[in-house]
């Protein structure tokens, strides 16, 4: 039985509301106000919410932002109640992500078609993600037992030398051992760490209102500091002290700042991995058109049309490159951080001359 939260401050219109649709055997829960909405939402998470536009306290605009910033609650159908039919209005409320109107007062029927028509879509949104969570599943599982027996492997070895031969080990060969322990167990925390960060990004790429909301939410205003930060680690990591020149100014970006890090970190991190020590990693933002563009330079190995083409997950282009990394997999997850808030980007390469690589943010955000 589906379950429908009806938020309404008018006694006789919520009752009524109420008692038409337990009527048709929905579950229903009623509130008086924003407030206790919300809290029934989070309690029960509804199939559908009904709310009224005017009420005083937390009116319904108020109430829809308050349930969309709660990921419990963020997806929840909303349809609103308005006694008016401004367009005002209506522009209002499908721009903070409602999903239907009803104008009061309405028939019986009219109530019955949209409650109807939401949940049909929501349930058939249900069973297209979960085809689709399952294909990602699939995708996943085909890959990551290997990716995480490797880095897993190197560890079990190592930690068995050390433990059943510790008197008959160098002192070099101890420290080389324990040296490998330590950088496999890095790396298995660092395909961890992004094998479900892959995940959560294409859940929410089937998800249209968690894309919405990803979006309204979020800001950053500190490119700069945060680009500076990256390299003051990334050099350490690599022992590449001087070869970066970085040039990037602070600047507003609707983004969620751990996913505009991210993205950076993945970029600079192969302009690392992929170019010699004492060779030049250029870094530098500016405004083109009005638009605050981001690149990332490189003159290392470069690559080829068909390899940039494969930068998408579990797709490794390039088996020997060094130390087994996947370029393929951590610009992946760039790729699709770039798709979710609307950034262009672009990967220009000459093999064994340069890769740079450019994000365009948008001057606006785009709903």
């Amino acid at each position: 039985m589906k379950k429908i939260l009806i938020i309404e401050d008018e006694d006789m219109v919520r009752e009524g509301i109420a008692e038409l649709l337990g009527a048709e055997d929905y579950i229903v829960y009623t509130a008086e106000n924003g407030n206790r909405g919300f809290l029934i939402a989070k309690q029960h998470i509804p199939d559908l919410i009904i709310c009224d536009i005017n009420m005083p306290e937390l009116n319904g605009y108020q109430t829809l932002e308050l349930l969309q910033q709660d990921i419990s609650t963020a997806a929840i159908p909303f349809i609103f109640l308005t006694g008016k039919s401004a367009m005002d209005d209506l522009r209002d409320g499908m721009d903070l992500g409602a999903d239907d109107y009803l104008t009061k007062p309405f028939k019986a029927v009219e109530l019955f078609k949209a409650v109807e028509v939401r949940l049909k879509k929501k349930d058939l949104f249900e069973s297209q993600y979960e085809k689709k969570y399952d294909d990602l599943k699939l995708r996943i599982s085909s890959v990551l037992p290997q990716e995480l027996r490797i880095p897993l492997n190197a560890i079990v070895s190592s930690s068995q030398l050390l433990h059943a031969s510790p008197d008959t080990l160098t002192d070099k060969e101890r420290a080389d051992h324990q040296k490998n322990v330590f950088q496999s167990a890095s790396r298995l925390d660092s395909v961890i760490s992004n094998y479900l960060l892959y995940v959560e990004l294409e859940l929410i790429s089937l998800d249209s209102k968690r894309r919405h909301i990803l979006r309204k939410y979020s800001e950053f205003d500190s490119t700069g500091l945060g680009a500076e930060a990256i390299v003051n680690n990334l050099e350490e990591k690599h022992h590449r002290f001087g070869d970066v020149s970085n040039r990037i100014d602070n600047h507003q970006i609707f983004m969620v700042k751990d996913h505009f890090l991210k993205m950076l970190e993945e970029v600079i991190d192969n302009a690392f991995k992929f170019s010699k020590p004492g060779s030049k990693i250029e870094i530098y933002s500016g405004l083109i058109a009005g638009k605050y563009v981001i690149t990332v330079k490189d003159f290392g190995r470069g690559m080829t049309e068909e390899q940039i083409s494969k930068i998408q997950a579990f797709d490794q282009f390039d088996n020997e490159v060094q130390d087994r990394q996947r370029p393929g997999s951590g610009l992946a997850i760039v790729r699709r951080l770039a798709e979710l808030y609307g950034i262009e980007m672009e990967i220009i390469s000459e093999l064994n001359k340069y890769t740079g690589v450019f994000f365009v943010f948008p001057e606006e955000l785009k709903l």
